[in-house]
Formats: C-alpha cells, structure tokens, sequence
C-alpha cells in the first residue's frame, strides 16, 4: 500500500532513530498479532506510528498494516509486488534501485551536479582549446591511439578485431578498449570522436560510480541522507577527483565504476542471504 509506504518514510525522515524500532516491528509481524509489549518503543513513538496507521490493531493484538510496504522503506526498495526479480536456484536477486520521493531525487541530482562540476568545471577550458581535444597525462594517447586504430581498420562489434587488440601494456585494460571502442562507434566513429568520447568518458562514469555509492549507502542504512552525504563527499575526494576528471582517459575511471557495482551487488546478495537467513540489516543507524 502507497500510503504506509509514504507514512513510513515520512515518519522516518521526521525520526530516523525509529529504524531499528520498525525492523523489529517487521520481525514480530512475521507470524503473528503482537502487543505494545512486546516491543521496545515509549508510548509517545508507539501511538504516533499507530496514528500514522502503519500499524492496526485488531482482536488479538496489533499487526503492521503492510508488512511488505514498512520493510520495502528499511531496505530501500519497492515492495516485492511492484519488483523486477530473477530467480535462481530459489534465490530472488532485485534488481531495482531505492524508491525516491521528488525532494529526494533533487537534492540526489544536486548531489550528482557537484560531483560533475568538481570533474568538469575546472578542467573544461585545458581539454577543449580552440577546437582541439587535449588529454591529460601520457596513458591516454595510448588508448586514443588503439580506439582511433580499431575505428580506422575494424567494423563495430566484429569480434574478430579482438584479436588485434595491444598484447603489451594494456593486457589488464581491454575492456576499457573496447568500451571506448564501441562507444566511439555508437556516436558516428569519425576521426575526431574518438578523442571527444576519452575526454568525456572519466567524468561520466565518475557520476554513475558516485550514483552507485548513494545506491550502496541507502541498500546499508536505510538513510538516504548518507546516501547523500556519501555522495558529497566523493564529490571532494581528491583520488576520485582527479582520476575521473574531464580529460583524464585512463583505466581508472573504469576501475572506480566496476568497484562500486561489484560492492553494491555482494552487499544486495549479502542481504538477500541474511533475508533468507532470518536476519535483519547488514548496518543499523541510530
């Protein structure tokens, strides 16, 4: 139900220290009625939750009025009715991302325009001069070299070029060859794309890195407020800066994008094995 969803989060928001007191709710509600006391909250929390009607009250005591909906606000997700999930050998991995209310998709895109303008902003007027594409250090002309190479003598997507791809120094970096390759190709794969697409590709994908960190942050906390506040801050990290800074085509970027999607998939599996487990969040706010 829309509504308890909305009231949980709203309540939440208003009192974040309830976390712990909603995931308990959950854990009692699983099989039966409960009573006030059997939970740990004051009456002051315990009535305004009841008012909110998150929670009813029936015959033989109280029950979450949907279950799936409070849990679904905990865990950052949608409910399980309204999810795009694949099965596999019993396990269900979700595949979505935490539900966000408008004023939380603005303040996420302000978020993700700081991390852009730390990256793009101040480097703008050094890469791009007078028509021309600057790359910043000595790594990137290699991989220009190999993208403008594979555009001039290899079709997008023929597989066999692969076979022509460097063997020395960029044995660990194919992928991002063929990224950058394929990418290139996407957009036309004339002469001068290839270096538009290097100067552009770090900064773009330091955004989705820094998307992903929001996504792991609230799959950990159930707080978008340091999904958030993770954000503005690898928005400010110098490491992360400046490897993903307009211009500065090496591996790293691609390093940074594939790190934070490795760590928030182990963490959603984590979390689908302590579900299945019984368990609760792998982190607890306060």
């Amino acid at each position: 139900m829309a509504d308890v969803r909305e009231a949980t989060d709203s309540l939440l928001e208003e009192k974040p220290y309830l976390a712990d007191s909603f995931r308990e709710l959950v854990e009692l509600d699983e099989k039966e009625p409960w009573s006030f006391d059997d939970t740990s909250l004051d009456s002051g929390d315990f009535g305004e939750i009841v008012s909110r009607g998150i929670v009813t009250e029936g015959d033989n005591g109280y029950r979450l009025a949907d279950r799936d909906a409070v849990l679904a606000v905990l865990d950052g997700t949608e409910p399980p009715e309204s999810t795009d999930e694949s099965q596999l050998g019993g396990w269900s991995f979700p595949f979505q991302v935490p539900s966000v209310d408008r004023r939380t998709a603005a303040v996420l895109c302000g978020a993700l325009l700081v991390v852009a303008f730390a990256r793009i902003g101040l480097a703008y007027g050094s890469v791009f001069r007078n028509g021309d594409v600057v790359l910043a250090g000595n790594d990137p002309y290699g991989y220009l070299y190999w993208v403008e190479e594979l555009l001039r003598t290899s079709s997008a997507f023929d597989f066999g070029a692969f076979s022509e791809l460097p063997t020395r120094g960029y044995t660990r970096d194919t992928l991002t060859v063929v990224v950058l390759w394929w990418a290139s190709a996407l957009v036309g794969g004339a002469p001068d794309v290839a270096g538009r697409i290097l100067a552009w590709y770090p900064p773009l994908v330091g955004v989705g890195s820094a998307f992903l960190v929001y996504l792991l942050s609230v799959r950990l906390t159930a707080d978008r407020r340091i999904g958030i506040a993770a954000v503005l801050l690898l928005a400010i990290t110098p490491a992360h800066a400046f490897r993903t800074m307009l211009g500065f085509a090496d591996h790293h970027a691609f390093d940074y994008l594939w790190l934070s999607l490795t760590a928030y998939g182990l963490v959603v599996l984590a979390i689908q094995r302590r579900h299945h487990a019984g368990g609760g969040r792998l982190l607890r706010t306060t």
